[in-house]
């Protein structure tokens, strides 16, 4: 064999060697899952939450995705987001070890997938107007475990932080679809019982449920508990505790013990609760409610004595003197108030808590207490004696504690009875448990929370504000597995250009500034003008004077240079933008190049001064 058959023949096996090399790593990286996640806030990763549901999963359980691949037309933005949704239906399979399997269906018209999503519930989503598209597409994921289905109809794309909770309470909901029982023990008619009240009533005298009642008899079993009666807890998987006003200890000790033995409970107290008149105590019609015999051994307070009052989330009521006024007794919960980071309030944007309490943390406190729904840092406890004078007194007098109080909050960890020592009662809770409380009782009442309307002959309701909707969240959840209580909303999954937008704001405070400036010396010009009008006899009040000829000029003059600056304020804007994009372009565009010219020259050198030892 000559030397160049051998060269030939030698590189002919080499390639083949490199040929196999690359199917088998192919291969492997195919069959083997990894994945690192380094955003932040692990956005791509499950939550130990989750993790520890899927650990102890006992049934096998189908994750089904149904979402019209195929289709034409879809946006870049619905197919981005369904590689999310396929990416962490990857992951559940991934960390349950085997437990749940997924399966990725395109529902074509008229075939088997599209019947069967039918079957399932799923709903057909239109998203284009263009008549070349199909019109139509399914997007929706079914757990399947045993002869057991559930559904989520539609994956919404506005919903994607909370889809790793969505998803686990599918998983959940299929392994356990038999309805939750609701026990509700109050000292209101809230489920429409006989006690003499002026809510819930209709024109016969009767009293109704409230319709939170209702709500929540849709998907639950609802259990009314009388409090002065021995309590009976037996098969409650979730308690509401509305108003407790003097209760008997054996109930107290019930509901203590139902907490250390891991059920779930979301409490109502309220300092002033206007839905517990008194119209033979016209110094303090309202009633008020104390829990703190419990609170206090889990770690907070509310105190019965103080409601908050917050300047900044204001109700605008009448006034004793028959016009309108801004109360900051009566709090409009929105924006900043809300915990973004907790599913129970991420989607919530207005709440209404008539004169409440506050949620007060101990120092010594061996639980976690997490706000849900706070006020501004312009907060303060107000006695309540305090409460019924006129709201422009309150304001005029009003001294900020400049700290953010608690409303709603979640408190979780392992809870200590607050009756210790006493014979055949749990001391401690067995397991970490969770439970809810509001410093309010009146966000349960149907007057401030929904309108009554007529529709096509029946009467419907409107909601006002998201007061049911957190109380119908917390119920959800705590419903579930306590692993589903820890997982939180994932960070967005896109990320703001934060540089862009302090240049942004930038420019708008110099812009602001400049305004101001502007209005400030037009005012300024209109009182001059006055004062010079002012000085003239009735003859010439219709005659523009030497004098205000002037001023306007001067003003006139002033308002293009403030116009010519407020130009330059936009171009130094537009300037910044420009020359961040152009080093951000370079750092793109020649980074890469330059690392990889940069190991070149590096191992060049090295190969040559290896050479040189030779």
């Amino acid at each position: 064999m000559n030397f160049f058959s051998q060269k030939f023949l030698t590189s002919a096996v080499g390639l083949i060697a490199l040929l196999a090399v690359i199917i088998i790593v192919n291969f492997v990286a195919a069959s083997v899952y990894f994945r690192w996640d380094i955003t932040e806030a692990k956005t791509y990763s499950l939550t130990d939450g989750t993790k520890k549901m899927l650990s102890d999963l006992d049934q096998d359980v189908t994750l089904k995705l149904f979402y019209s691949s195929s289709l034409r037309g879809q946006p870049s933005q619905l197919k981005a987001f369904a590689g999310r949704v396929k990416d962490l239906l990857k992951e559940y399979e991934n960390a349950s070890k085997g437990s749940v399997k997924v399966e990725v269906l395109d529902p074509k018209l008229d075939s088997d997938e599209e019947e069967w999503a039918l079957k399932y519930g799923l709903r057909r989503v239109g998203f284009s107007s263009d008549p070349s598209a199909d019109g139509y597409f399914y997007f929706g994921i079914v757990a399947e475990a045993l002869d057991q289905n559930a559904a989520l109809p539609v994956v919404d794309i506005s919903r994607e932080r909370y889809l790793e909770y969505d998803v686990s309470q599918l998983i959940y909901q299929v392994l356990h679809p038999q309805k939750k029982t609701v026990g509700v023990i109050s000292s209101l008619p809230i489920t429409g019982t006989d006690k003499s009240d002026m809510y819930g009533r209709n024109s016969k005298g009767v009293y109704q449920p409230w319709i939170i009642i209702n709500e929540l008899k849709r998907n639950y079993v609802v259990k009314n508990i009388k409090p002065d009666s021995p309590v009976n807890l037996e098969g409650v998987d979730i308690l509401l505790v509305v108003h407790p006003k003097a209760w008997p200890d054996e109930t107290m000790i019930a509901i203590d013990q139902y907490v250390m033995k891991g059920g779930k409970v979301i409490f109502f107290v309220d300092p002033l609760c206007t839905a517990d008149r008194d119209e033979h105590s016209p110094i303090m019609p309202f009633g008020a409610s104390d829990a703190n015999v419990l609170f206090e051994k889990w770690g907070f307070s509310v105190d019965p004595e103080k409601v908050v009052a917050d300047l900044d989330h204001p109700t605008i009521l009448s006034s004793q003197s028959g016009g309108q006024e801004k109360n900051p007794l009566w709090i409009s919960a929105s924006g900043e108030c809300f915990n973004s980071s907790e599913i129970m309030t991420a989607q919530l944007d207005r709440m209404l808590l008539p004169l409440t309490g506050a949620i007060i943390k101990k120092q010594d406190a061996k639980t976690t207490i997490t706000p849900l729904v706070s006020t501004s840092l312009s907060a303060s406890l107000i006695g309540k004696t305090e409460v019924f004078q006129e709201a422009s007194d309150l304001r005029m007098n009003f001294n900020s504690d400049v700290k953010n109080y608690p409303m709603v909050a979640k408190v979780s960890g392992q809870f200590e009875s607050a009756f210790q020592g006493t014979t055949n009662l749990l001391a401690y809770a067995e397991v970490d448990n969770t439970i809810v409380v509001f410093a309010d009782v009146d966000v349960l009442c149907d007057q401030y929370n929904i309108r009554q309307v007529g529709f096509m002959g029946m009467q419907a309701y409107q909601p006002l504000n998201n007061n049911y909707t957190l109380i119908l969240n917390a119920i959800n959840q705590l419903s579930g597995d306590q692993n589903l209580i820890a997982i939180r909303a994932r960070d967005s999954y896109e990320r703001p250009f934060t540089v862009v937008q302090d240049l942004e704001k930038k420019a708008q405070n110099e812009w602001l500034s400049k305004e101001q400036a502007l209005s400030q010396q037009y005012e300024n010009l209109q009182r001059q003008l006055f004062e010079l009008q002012q000085q003239k006899d009735d003859s010439q009040r219709m005659i523009i004077s030497p004098e205000q000829e002037k001023k306007i000029k001067e003003f006139q003059n002033q308002r293009q240079q403030i116009a010519r600056e407020l130009k330059q304020v936009r171009k130094n804007l537009n300037r910044d933008k420009e020359r961040l994009g152009f080093y951000l372009k370079l750092l793109n565009i020649a980074l890469v190049p330059a690392i990889v010219c940069i190991i070149g020259i590096f191992l060049a050198i090295r190969h040559q001064y290896r050479v040189k030892q030779r």
